[in-house]
This record gives C-alpha cells, structure tokens and sequence, in this order.
C-alpha cells in the first residue's frame, strides 16, 4: 500500500503511541493551559516521531506547539524497531513474551475463526479477567462510577482512583504486548496477521452481520471520518471521554457519522485482524494453556507492582529535587479530588504501589500464592 497516509494531531497521536511519562506531560500542560490544549517538550517529540517511524516509512511533524501536525507516508509492511531495540513504547514491555506467544497460538490453534480483534482475544485466551476486560471500556465519568458502583466490595478495597488507575494502566500494557507478540510470530511465519476493517450491517431479522471492508472502502471512510472531526473540532480521545465542554460537538460528529455510515450500508465500523497459522509443521502445546494462563497472571502481576514502585519512586525523586532534600511538605486533599489528586496523595504517603498491586491481585483473580 505505497500510497498510504496518514494525518493525526498531536493529541491524537499522543493518545495513541505515547508512553505513560508522555501522556502525563500532555495532560499536565493542558490543565495549566488557558485554551486547554496539551504539548511535549521536544525529547517527547523526537521520541513520538520514532514510535509512528516503527510503522512508517516516513514520519515528518508540522505546526508548533498544541497545533502539531504528524503526517505519515507509506505503512511498512512489517513494523520495525526503534534504534534501541524496541518496538512501539518499549515501556511496560513483559519480560515474558513468550508465554504470551505461547498462549496466543493455543487460542488460535483452538479456533476456526480466522477474523478477530485484540481485545477478543485477549479475552478469550483467559489472561484478562471478566472485570477488566469490561470496565477496560468505560471511558467517561459517569459509566465509570455506575461500574464502579455495582461492583463487589472486594474491588473497592483500595479506592475508586487505584482501581481505574489500575484498569488504564494495565489493560492497555496487556494489548500492547500482545500485538508485539502477535508480530513477532507474524515476522517468524509462524502466523499471517493482517489488519482488516469490519462493517457491520442488520438483516431481515435485525441481527448483526459483520463483513469485512474492501481496503479502498476503509480508506475512504476513516479519510471521512477524519474530515467530520475536523469540521466538528474533535479528537478521538474525546470521542472516548465526552468532555463536558465538547458533548455538543461530540453529538454532531457522531450524528454525521451514523449517517454517513448508513448512506453506505453499516451500522458502525471497527477495526479487526485476520490471524491464522502458517507453519503447520509446528508442535502447538495445548495441554499447556491452564499453565501458561496461571504464568501470565502470576508474572504481570510482578511486573506491574515493579512498575507502580518506579512510578512512585519518580515521584518521591522529583519532591526530594524540588525541595533540595529537606523533608517533604504534607500533602492534603480538598473537598472533592480528582482521581489524580488521589493517586499523587497515595504516591506522596507511599501507599500507591502496594494498594496498586493488591488492586490489581484481585480484578485480576490471582491466587494469594502467587506472591508468596
């Protein structure tokens, strides 16, 4: 596809490559920001530009500031790596991909179906639990505490902040390493993974039925997907969150959209892969499955609480620099915090990583004895 292309702004990329560290900085300079617009500093940028550049074969980034414009030509048919070896963020990567590749040719072995998404596979291959993979899709506030709400008391042990926080760190990490496994395997031919675009259409009985788009089809409808953001001043993300200060707009947009998507038949559209194994020479392992599930949770159960002790431990460092090693003052919350306000009151007590982990243990489902 030589003459794909892609535009996407800043914010929109961000949301989309950027890494936790990343994603923090835009959000942080669009609270101090009068027009309420995020940015990078320019190592962020450079490091953004590489992320699209793992997919691309050119990348260039236009505009200043907030405005930023990144234009991408000519997807690559396999993705590369960034110099240091990484592919895509590199940050949160499991140090055991290959259990994941693993687990991943189980579930496709186990199946006749050939089309699928990320996120349905991860389901089904058992190392997401019911309660992630559902609230992993309540994006605005208010789905959130109606989820959060009717949810067992044994979830809200450590508080409403960690359990989000802990929902939007680590279900994302999960994805993201499975498609770096899944392309893995594809580049050692082990696997043919494509991605694909799937419309889905009612029949006489109104039942869904899903097809997928002609690759032409689907260019033109994201290229007018793109052209109704623009004309209704959204971004995805927004799509997702539904700010308070753009329903109006967002309401319009997917009022355009619907019925654009229904002059050509659709009901709504989304993004899937066809995945199935190439090398039938290959020895699939099912009985391992029920193992290899308990290994995944056991381990990225470590490798999350690892991860949440750095992000506290950043910030203990920053406080410590900020102050020049005195003591730090006491932190206090107002009347009604944000989330945030909460997860910067429990990493300034040093509570966060260890309710993080306990969180995480238990919308997970992971046996007590796997952190003996």
């Amino acid at each position: 596809m030589n003459g794909e292309m892609l535009q996407i702004g800043l914010e929109e990329a961000v949301m989309e490559k950027g890494t936790e560290g990343m994603i923090k900085q835009f959000n942080d300079k669009k609270e101090l920001s009068k027009k309420k617009k995020g940015s990078i500093d320019s190592r962020y940028t450079k490091i953004l530009k590489e992320l699209y550049e793992c997919n691309w074969e050119s990348v260039e980034i236009s505009g200043s500031g907030a405005d930023r414009v990144i234009t991408c030509v000519r997807r690559k048919e396999v993705p590369t790596e960034r110099a240091d070896g990484r592919a895509d963020n590199g940050e949160g990567q499991l140090p055991y991909k290959e259990d994941i590749r693993e687990a991943a040719l189980i579930q496709i072995n186990k199946t006749n179906k050939i089309t699928t998404t990320y996120r349905h596979l991860l389901r089904e291959m058992n190392i997401v639990d019911e309660v992630l993979h559902v609230a992993s899709r309540k994006f605005t506030i208010e789905s959130q505490k109606a989820f959060y709400d009717n949810l067992d008391d044994k979830y809200k042990t450590h508080g409403y902040s960690i359990f989000w926080e802990v929902v939007r760190i680590e279900y994302r990490r999960l994805i993201d390493n499975l498609k770096s496994a899944l392309r893995s395997l594809a580049d050692s031919k082990i696997i043919t993974l494509t991605d694909i675009v799937n419309g889905v259409s009612l029949d006489e009985n109104n039942r869904e039925v899903h097809d997928i788009i002609h690759p032409v089809i689907a260019k033109k409808i994201e290229r007018k997907k793109r052209e109704l953001r623009e004309k209704y001043d959204v971004v995805g993300n927004e799509l997702l969150f539904k700010p308070k200060s753009k329903r109006e707009a967002i309401k319009k947009y997917e009022e355009a959209e619907y019925e654009y998507l229904q002059s050509l038949g659709y009901e709504y559209v989304y993004d899937a892969v066809i995945l199935y194994i190439t090398d039938t020479n290959r020895e699939i392992n099912n009985y391992m499955e029920k193992t290899l599930t308990k290994q995944i949770k056991e381990k990225h159960l470590q490798h999350a609480y690892e991860k949440a002790i750095s992000r506290e431990g950043d910030y203990i460092d920053t406080l410590l620099e900020q102050f020049g090693g005195r003591p730090k003052p006491a932190h206090t919350l107002g009347d009604k915090p944000t989330q945030q306000e909460w997860i910067t009151f429990e990493k300034h007590n040093r509570t966060y990583a260890d309710k993080y982990k306990e969180s995480l243990k238990t919308i997970q489902n992971v046996e007590e004895e796997a952190t003996a």
